[in-house]
């Protein structure tokens, strides 16, 4: 009768140290996970173009003022390859068009898009890159893209 009762009590500490462990795992695993989501939005706004009166843009190099033009939006469209960066989606004046595919055939449709997009626009007209995102009721974030508004 005694060794069935150190064996009840043996196997009920065995589940107390058992749950500790794996409450602790799990909340810590948790935790990681939001720490690595928010590094990598974090590295994906770093990554982007800046602004002009942003401390980081290169000034020591002539003109550049980290804006791009008509043309080179069109050509943004026209080399992206499987390894353009996540979220994969383009925002030009309100218009979103995502690059879901990569094959060549392709890619005139989303030259078709940027066009569309800017065809009203002054041939003098300069564009700024920024990833934007939306974020629902609970903070996740829903919809996200690189954004092309025009400079002043």
């Amino acid at each position: 009768m005694e060794n069935e009762a150190m064996e009840v009590l043996d196997i009920g500490i065995l589940m107390i140290v058992l749950a500790l462990c794996i409450v602790t795992g799990v909340s810590s695993t948790f935790m990681t996970n939001k720490r690595a989501y928010g590094y990598n939005e974090a590295y994906m706004q770093d990554k982007n173009t800046t602004i002009k009166n942003n401390a980081y843009v290169l000034t020591e190099y002539g003109a550049y003022d980290a804006s791009l033009s008509k043309a080179e939006l069109m050509l943004i469209t026209q080399i992206q390859d499987s390894n353009m960066p996540a979220p994969k989606s383009l925002k030009v004046h309100g218009t979103q068009f995502n690059i879901d595919y990569t094959y060549k055939e392709y890619l005139t449709i989303y030259g078709q898009y940027m066009a569309g997009a800017i065809l009203d626009d002054d041939k003098d007209t300069r564009y700024i890159i920024t990833y934007e995102y939306e974020t629902d009721d609970k903070g996740k974030t829903k919809n996200s893209f690189f954004n092309f508004a025009v400079t002043n």
